[in-house]
């Protein structure tokens, strides 16, 4: 950190300490600033981190010191201008049995609202900067610094023609210098977005939204320049009570330049239109058509295509659904290179839901139909598949009982093209919730799956749950969870099991301790023929307890962790203590 930023920084800190008498504060109001409070906080972190496997040993501590500083107020009058600064100031060092490190960090973050009392047909001009500064030294890879900039500006206003419109600009710097990368990029964007509503009238009622967006990037390292104009418009507009009609469409440019990939610019436009027609309660139709043209240096693709649906409900029993629609697809980089396909397609859907006594039932068919219509040029062989996808699915459940509830469900699935292809599959799920007392509770879930497709091995899976609570008056909670996973498929299987203990709580109101402590073990094991396969083990655990009086703040944290692997031991264990000040004073 330069000369300049630590002297600045240490002034702040003494017109803080100060309690605000210091002569500054009076010189800023004869400029008419005006400081209500200072207020931040400050802490010290000590983290002792040791890791270790059976053959190295790395023992690492870090000490971290972060301070920070807020203010805010306002220039000549609130109603001129408010202000809201943050001030943050960190170092830290780490000494390690590999290599040492120093690092060092300041920013700030500054808010501004400029005339905060506008009202219609004007809104509040809001500004944003902030800037932050790292440095980091190592005895190992030598130095690095890098810096973040940004700045942003927000203003609206409503127009009769224009409707409500939001304007934004930002602007962002990324800078970094030393041994692993020199970087200095710079991005700027604005944004102008718009939303008009017109009321009922002849055609009805139409809310439109439409914007602009320019970007540029430059990566000046590289020697590299990007620039991006983006253009959308959206429509709705409602006929009545029956039909619904919204339209979209964006267009953007975007030009390269020292860029080495080839492409200079690329221009893409897009539409599409879609209505809603509601012939009754039960009764619903879908229309839809788009476009798009994406022009990329000697290269272009488009699509285009329509489709329509229709949703009916012949009782409270029994939904259909059915839709087609059509897509064609063109484009390349030359005559001998184009490329041009043309694909219909089908859907049918019947759902039936009953309900008797506690059981539900849900049952659907459903079938697709794709077929190409003509194909040339590149990858056309890929569209002269005719396919004939269906499914149906049958699941009955119990979901009303309140301490046990059940689902099974039978899945099936075939698919005619050059080669069929079908799938079969089974689930069932069960879940129990029981309450002992006002105190106890437990909740025990499972499953079982099994599938079988034409194109793999038949699978078989099973999975367990549990889980115990259990509360200590108001403020003490435990709670116990274990867990089974099961899978076998062909020559390989998968099983895990785990454990977990939780206890988290509150004590001592005036102290106003918390705290948590967690410990959990698991056991997996990969089953594959012909090989030799070990147990992996895990054992996690982690101890919290913090405790705060008044402005005071103090928190220690233990994390262990082990891995057993084929007699592989590792370990990672770490410590953590932090003190923590908040402070303010009014001015």
């Amino acid at each position: 950190m330069s000369s300049v930023s630590r002297t600045a920084f240490a002034l702040l800190v003494i017109i803080c300490a100060t309690g605000g008498s210091f002569p500054v504060m009076a010189s800023l109001r004869d400029y008419g600033i005006y400081l209500g409070s200072i207020g931040g906080s400050t802490s010290l972190r000590l983290d002792n981190r040791l890791r270790k496997n059976t053959t190295n040993k790395e023992k690492s501590n870090k000490l971290t010191s972060t301070t920070v500083i807020r203010t805010e107020g306002f220039i000549w009058d609130p109603r001129f201008m408010t202000v809201d600064l943050n001030l943050k100031y960190a170092t830290s060092r780490r000494k390690a049995d590999t290599y040492d490190s120093d690092e060092d960090s300041i920013g700030f973050r500054f808010k501004s609202v400029l005339f905060p009392r506008w009202r219609y047909p004007y809104s509040p001009i809001r500004l944003s900067a902030s800037k932050t500064t790292r440095t980091l030294d190592s005895n190992g890879g030598g130095g690095v610094e890098t810096g973040y900039t940004q700045m942003s500006l927000n203003w609206g206003l409503v127009q009769k023609q224009l409707g409500r419109v939001r304007m934004r600009y930002s602007y962002t710097l990324e800078e970094s210098t030393g041994w692993m990368r020199e970087r200095d990029t710079v991005r700027n964007r604005f944004q102008a977005h718009a939303s008009k509503r017109i009321l009922k009238g002849k055609w009805g009622e139409t809310r439109s939204r439409y914007g602009y967006q320019f970007d540029t990037f430059d990566e000046r390292v590289e020697d590299t320049f990007d620039v991006q104009h983006y253009l959308f418009m959206n429509n709705d507009t409602k006929f009545g009570r029956k039909a619904d009609l919204s339209s979209n469409a964006l267009f953007y440019q975007r030009y390269y330049d020292g860029r080495d990939d080839g492409i200079d610019d690329e221009y893409v436009f897009a539409s599409n239109a879609n209505l809603k027609v509601q012939e009754s309660e039960r009764f619903q139709h879908y229309y839809s058509l788009g476009f798009r043209s994406d022009d990329e240096s000697n290269n272009y693709f488009g699509s285009a295509g329509a489709s329509y649906s229709y949703t009916h409900d012949f009782d409270k029993y029994l939904k259909a659904t059915a839709s087609t629609g059509a897509l064609a697809r063109f484009g390349g980089g030359s005559a001998e290179q184009s490329l041009m396909r043309f694909n219909a397609n089908a859907n049918g859907r019947l759902a039936y839901r009953l309900s008797y006594d506690v059981y539900r039932l849900n049952a659907h068919y459903s079938m697709h139909v794709r077929s190409p219509a003509w194909g040339s040029g590149l990858r056309s062989a890929q569209s002269e598949v005719v396919r004939i996808s269906q499914s149906a699915s049958l699941a009955v459940s119990r979901p009303k009982n309140p301490l046990y509830s059940d689902i099974a469900t039978l899945r099936a699935q075939y698919e005619m093209a050059e080669v069929d292809s079908y799938s079969y599959s089974a689930d069932y799920s069960a879940r129990s919730v029981y309450e002992f007392s006002n105190k106890a509770s437990s909740l025990i879930s499972g499953n079982v799956t099994a599938s079988q497709p034409s194109r793999g091995d038949f699978s078989l899976g099973f999975g367990s749950s549990a889980m115990l609570r259990y509360r200590f008056g108001r403020r003490v909670h435990a709670s116990v969870n274990a867990r089974q996973r099961w899978r076998k498929q062909a020559n390989r299987a998968f099983s895990l099991f785990g454990i977990k203990g939780l206890v988290s709580g509150r004590l001592y109101r005036r102290f106003n301790v918390k705290f948590s402590s967690a410990l959990g073990w698991t056991r997996r094991i990969e089953e594959i023929q012909y090989s030799n396969t070990s147990p992996r083990d895990e054992i996690r655990g982690m101890a919290e307890v913090s405790s705060s009086i008044g402005k005071l703040v103090t928190s220690l944290r233990y994390t262990y962790s082990e891995t057993d692997y084929d007699g592989d031991v590792s370990s990672d264990q770490s410590i953590m203590l932090q003190i923590k000040r908040f402070f303010g004073w009014r001015l």
